[in-house]
């Protein structure tokens, strides 16, 4: 569906509302008028939940700027992930761990792990993650699992309920803001990300 003018985001809340459709309604595109000094010197950008953005207008300053805005927090989200998710030592001789694992949370539990470990996992799109899943207990399934998309490691232990992830010191911060759009969009609009006291890590 797609709706265009001020009414958007009022009819987005209704298809959200408890009642209706919220766990299958996910955005993925918004688009954004944007002008600096000039009204008439603007750019109209579509922009994706997968990074794709098409612009046209009258200026290309307009559409440079837009990019910066948007372009700087998602920066800022990535590297405040790598910095308080990531797993490391304190020291070379250290055996304390700084770092913390980040917990999908699943608005509706996953009927079959072992078919939905076998799809996300399989290295093809949408998710490009390539692992081999591993029963480590009836209910618990881990990964150790290379992100495609940047050829980075990253690792997961998937349970019914809840997915957690695990940043090693490689690790990249894209592959959880990547990794949880494609849940929202392939899986539940509801899905969110935590950390261990329960907190949000980032809501879009």
């Amino acid at each position: 569906m797609q709706l265009w003018g001020n009414q958007a985001a009022a009819v987005l809340d209704v298809l959200r509302a408890a009642n209706a459709f919220p766990g299958e309604t996910t955005l993925s595109k918004v688009r954004v008028r944007f002008e600096m000094d000039d009204p008439a010197l603007f750019t109209l950008d579509d922009i994706k939940f997968d990074g794709k953005i098409t612009a046209r207008g009258t200026s290309f300053a307009s559409h440079l700027a837009l990019i910066d805005r948007v372009l700087n927090p998602y920066s800022r989200a990535i590297a405040d992930i790598e910095a308080r998710f990531r797993l490391n030592k304190l020291g070379p001789d250290s055996s304390s761990v700084h770092g913390e694992p980040l917990f999908v949370q699943l608005e509706r539990p996953i009927a079959d792990l072992d078919l939905f470990c076998r799809r996300v996992f399989s290295g093809g799109n949408p998710f490009r993650l390539w692992g081999v899943p591993i029963r480590q207990t009836g209910k618990v399934v881990r990964v150790s699992a290379v992100d495609l998309h940047v050829s980075r490691p990253v690792a997961f232990e998937v349970s019914r309920d809840f997915i957690r992830v695990f940043l090693s010191d490689r690790s990249c911060g894209n592959s959880v803001m990547r990794f949880y759009t494609n849940l929202q969009h392939y899986y539940s609009s509801l899905v969110s990300v935590t950390g261990g006291a329960g907190e949000r890590v980032f809501d879009f």
